[in-house]
């Protein structure tokens, strides 16, 4: 019988989460699947079989879902996302795949959206017509941004939100989140969910609480739109790409992401993680970006 629990993404922020929070839950039966060149000594510890797939090779797919129950949806952050994920989608049909949990977007329900808001929400709605048992979740933005966002900085964060505020989410809830939905199973078919963490934050209190944690000044500057345009084009972001954040930043702004859920407490039992605590469980890294970052850029 089919008992293999798929998950794709599995270096990613979220897949990489959830394989070892399944391996803490005790579940043996995990195949991590990556993208080529990208298998990690984590996935080898974490998940009983690692395997290469490519969501433009069928052969790849097809072999990953060998003897699979569930899936864990997670597509790639590219310009085919809902060609990928309705492929993933139509071939977890036809091997009888029993659940899919699908990692969405918060906001994915808004209208008119955005450009990443409307390709999740095609996505779910290819899911809620397709046949097959599933589950959705929605989280906000993820802390574990904040690790990027502090590196090219010289201690200063930049980011077009002016005082906007967010309830980032730490992956780790996200993750422990999915493992409950993918365990438990059919009590949780045909719901959606949406993720956020414990607080709505300003950026002025992100750099706040890093800069306490790791007892360094963190800075924030706001920037205008096109300021964060040169700026992702000096990083060799695809103008799609850029054009789809500046249009989340502005969904931020208006106040779309400050909305705080009990979804991961009501589910996990326990209540979702501070950005203090977050901070707290990963200063050391912080610690190491600003002091590299400061080195290269003095002030």
């Amino acid at each position: 019988m089919a008992e293999k629990i798929l998950v794709t993404g599995a270096t990613g922020f979220v897949g990489s989460a959830l394989v070892k929070e399944l391996y803490r839950r005790n579940k043996k039966e995990v195949r991590a699947a990556f993208h080529s060149g990208t298998l990690t000594s984590q996935l080898k510890t974490y998940s009983s079989e690692q395997i290469r797939l490519e969501f433009g090779d069928f052969s790849t797919i097809d072999r990953a879902f060998q003897e699979v129950s569930t899936l864990f949806l997670v597509t790639p952050f590219a310009r085919e996302q809902v060609e990928y994920a309705k492929r993933m989608i139509d071939r977890a049909l036809l091997f009888g795949v029993e659940h899919i949990v699908d990692l969405s977007i918060l906001g994915a329900e808004q209208e008119p959206g955005t450009q990443f808001t409307r390709w999740h929400r095609r996505i779910e709605k290819y899911l809620e017509n397709c046949g097959v048992a599933y589950t959705i979740i929605r989280p906000n933005i993820y802390m574990q941004n904040f690790l990027r966002y502090a590196q090219p900085s010289g201690g200063f964060i930049y980011l077009p939100l002016n005082h906007a505020q967010v309830s980032y989410i730490d992956v780790t809830d996200v993750a422990a989140v999915a493992a409950e939905l993918i365990i438990a199973g059919k009590e949780h078919y045909g719901a959606v969910y949406e993720l956020t963490g414990p607080q709505a934050l300003t950026v002025d209190d992100v750099t706040h609480i890093i800069s306490s944690a790791v007892g360094s000044h963190i800075g924030y500057i706001p920037i205008q739109e096109e300021t964060a345009c040169h700026i992702m084009e000096s990083l060799g972001i695809p103008a799609w790409m850029a054009k789809g954040m500046l249009e989340l930043y502005s969904m931020q702004r208006e106040g779309k992401n400050e909305m705080v859920t009990s979804t991961v407490e009501l589910l996990c039992n326990r209540k979702p993680i501070s950005f203090e605590e977050f901070v707290y469980n990963n200063s050391n890294l912080f610690k190491e970006i600003i002091q590299h970052e400061q080195q290269i850029h003095p002030r």
